[in-house]
């Protein structure tokens, strides 16, 4: 993003008093109110169907979201000379939660717990893409490790990273089959509407209260991702803490309870090895020589915390 984005601002009917750079946007203000504008790669009717859905969770609630503005012509997504897409979205003096602060953290959770709650609520929004199901995502997982597997055996020559990928993969396929056998005996459930990326980075503090931001990535499928990931990117940053796991889901029970089906479909996700296969993919993907040391070291690490993230999982 550079200077001549900035005229795309005289599309829409705001008289920016002050505008400075953000990460990847800029960060504009005009009467009282603060702006964020930035590239945005999404069709009109993609941002038409995600406007929708974050007014509908917003409106009478106290659910605070980055609401999108319209130009001057009607619409979310202004363009350049280039075609290029760009949106500007209401936003807030805010931080990301403290990933340290257990207050904050349980808060958040809670505050996810009511955003899902609203959802329900809300009629069915098109977003024009396939819904996620999390049968349907082990399989796919599982299919792409074994090709990375099938791939590194048939190297004649192997770094340290890939014989140590082959020294780990069965006991990770193995945990990966069952935790895609016992998801394929679920009851299947309604589709729910998600946020996708609900992570520490898009849940902010404010002086307001809570918003919720970036819902870029919201799909049709199971309210237990967006859970899972939040839990699982806190959880890995306190060592798979089970008492502060346990706090987190009473903390979203509180507000919506779960039934044993949700119930056991977190504890499937939470099995499955999520970090074997990105590190498979990572490496698939770019291949690249000054990338297998990192990988070597994730993978390691990932080998360390193997035991305690099991006894966590079995503990939940």
């Amino acid at each position: 993003m550079n200077e001549k984005d900035l005229k795309i601002l005289e599309q829409y009917d705001l008289q920016m008093e002050k505008i400075y750079r953000g990460r990847g946007s800029y960060l504009c203000e005009a009467v009282g109110n603060i702006y964020l504008f930035r590239e945005y790669h999404v069709s009109e009717e993609k941002a038409c169907a995600i406007a929708q859905i974050v007014d509908a969770v917003s409106d009478g609630t106290d659910i605070l979201a980055d609401k999108f503005i319209r130009n001057k012509e009607g619409n979310y997504i202004s363009r350049d000379r280039d075609k290029i897409g760009f949106v500007l979205k209401k936003w807030c003096r805010a931080r990301e939660c403290d990933t340290k602060n257990i207050d904050e953290i349980l808060t958040v959770v809670h505050h996810m717990a009511k955003l899902h709650k609203k959802s329900d609520e809300i009629g069915q929004v098109e977003l024009n893409q396939n819904p996620k199901i999390c049968r349907e995502e082990f399989e796919k997982r599982i299919k792409e490790m074994k090709k990375v597997r099938n791939y590194i055996v048939k190297k004649k020559s192997k770094t340290e990273f890939e014989l140590l990928y082959l020294k780990s993969f069965d006991k990770y396929m193995l945990v990966a089959v069952k935790a895609l056998e016992d998801v394929s005996k679920l009851k299947e459930r309604p589709l729910e509407l998600c946020h996708g990326d609900f992570t520490q980075h898009n849940a902010l503090i404010g002086e307001n209260g809570i918003y919720i931001v970036n819902f870029e990535k919201c799909h049709y499928g199971s309210q237990m991702e967006d859970l899972y990931l939040f839990m699982r990117k806190i959880l890995e940053k306190h060592e798979w803490d089970i008492e502060i796991g346990k706090k987190m889901l009473n903390a979203y029970i509180q507000e919506k309870p779960l039934d044993n089906n949700q119930k056991q479909e977190l504890y499937l996700r939470f099995l499955f090895p999520e970090k074997f296969w990105k590190i498979s993919n990572h490496y698939y993907n770019s291949r690249k020589v000054w990338g297998i040391e990192r990988n070597k070291g994730k993978l390691n690490k990932l080998n360390e915390q193997m035991d305690i993230k099991q006894k966590f999982v079995y503990g939940l």
